[in-house]
């Protein structure tokens, strides 16, 4: 769901997360400029949630797009694009 924008215009998005033996909300914010993954685990497994960009693709997701994945083959994909430049 997206919440209303706060000043000085942070947007806030929440998502439930559920998985077979739990239910949790995942918050993500484009507050402080900085864009960057949300860690939250799920019946003990850790994933990470991208909103805006992603190491999976240069440039920009788009405003209907987002990626989720589990942490360890995000962690890989994190380092390989970094040695990519």
């Amino acid at each position: 769901m997206r919440s209303p924008v706060f000043k000085p215009r942070f947007l806030f998005y929440d998502f439930a997360v559920r998985g077979p033996k739990s239910t949790q909300t995942v918050s993500w914010s484009s507050g402080t400029g900085v864009i960057d993954s949300a860690t939250f685990t799920v019946d003990g497994r850790r994933y990470e949630l991208e909103l805006r960009g992603s190491v999976l693709k240069k440039g920009w997701l788009r405003e209907d797009e987002m990626v989720v994945w589990p942490r360890t083959r995000y962690l890989k994909a994190r380092e390989r694009r970094s040695r990519e430049g």
